[in-house]
């Protein structure tokens, strides 16, 4: 029996949270012919990011699934005024049918009027306040828009993404490194880039642009806007050397593209986390 999440993530308490998503049947509706979703995925992401209170530590997005490292962070929630709530949630879920008797652009920023009657209901502007650093509604704000208008181009109604998400709750700052390196190296290991740097909508990529490594920018991409959380323990330099290293091991053949040998697996895993110890990992 699934455990309901509520058991499992609690809104309340900081933490840093590994979660991920598959498209439906596991297809790859992201990167589907000559249509990739991933820059819509990635443009979203940078929206949503801007207004809930979170921190981004990783992310990958591959043609049929996606992971990210977040952290809440509650308190910075309970910092805002009522009418930063009213703001960042109007960013996000703008009265659109109001906007449009008033003759106002869906995509303007929240007006003084719409944000005044936000104001004028304190038990409403409290429910945003815990929306806007909770879990749950960080991953439904990411992935709704990117279904519906997959099934408008698509011609097609019905489910887009797999069931909810997975998550799980990083314990240590072990856990952390352990899993933003399996995360960054996803698009690698999927044989979807020659470097973990050269990856296209990654992480890896931000970080390495951060320390000009990378001198080209899709221009469809939004990736050099991410401010990125840091890694515990490592500057962007040294985190970008180990993920190198993780890499010439999978090249000079002691783990393969698809997974690796539980040796193989145990030895990359205690030279990421520094130590051999029961950390809170998710390898997938």
């Amino acid at each position: 029996m699934a455990i309901p999440r509520r058991c499992t993530v609690d809104p309340d308490r900081p933490r840093v949270y590994h979660t991920y998503s598959r498209c439906v049947r596991r297809a790859s509706l992201l990167q589907e012919g000559h249509v990739d979703r991933r820059a819509w995925l990635e443009a979203q992401l940078h929206h949503v990011l801007a207004s809930f209170a979170f921190d981004l530590h990783a992310f990958a997005f591959l043609g049929n699934h996606f992971h990210l490292v977040v952290a809440n962070d509650p308190q910075r929630a309970r910092r805002w005024t009522p009418r930063e709530v009213a703001r960042r949630w109007l960013e996000l879920f703008p009265a659109r049918w109001i906007r449009r008797q008033r003759g106002v652009a869906a995509d303007a920023p929240p007006t003084d009027e719409e944000i005044d009657q936000l104001v004028n209901e304190p038990g409403r502007i409290e429910v945003l306040r815990r929306r806007l650093h909770n879990l749950s509604w960080l991953l439904k704000t990411l992935k709704e828009p990117i279904a519906r208008r997959a099934n408008r181009e698509d011609g097609v109604t019905g489910h887009f993404w797999e069931g909810r998400f997975g998550s799980s709750a990083l314990l240590d700052d072990a856990a952390i490194v352990a899993v933003c390196a399996y995360v960054d190296l996803n698009e690698f290991r999927a044989g979807c880039a020659q470097t973990p740097e050269t990856s296209i909508f990654s992480s890896t990529r931000v970080r390495a642009q951060t320390l000009a490594k990378v001198g080209h920018v899709d221009a469809d991409s939004t990736s050099r806007h991410f401010t990125l959380a840091p890694v515990p323990g490592l500057d962007d330099e040294d985190y970008l050397a180990m993920l190198n290293a993780e890499s010439r091991d999978v090249d000079s053949g002691r783990s393969t593209r698809s997974g690796r040998s539980d040796r193989a697996r145990s030895a990359s895993r205690s030279r990421v986390l520094g130590r051999g110890d029961g950390a809170s990992v998710a390898w997938r």
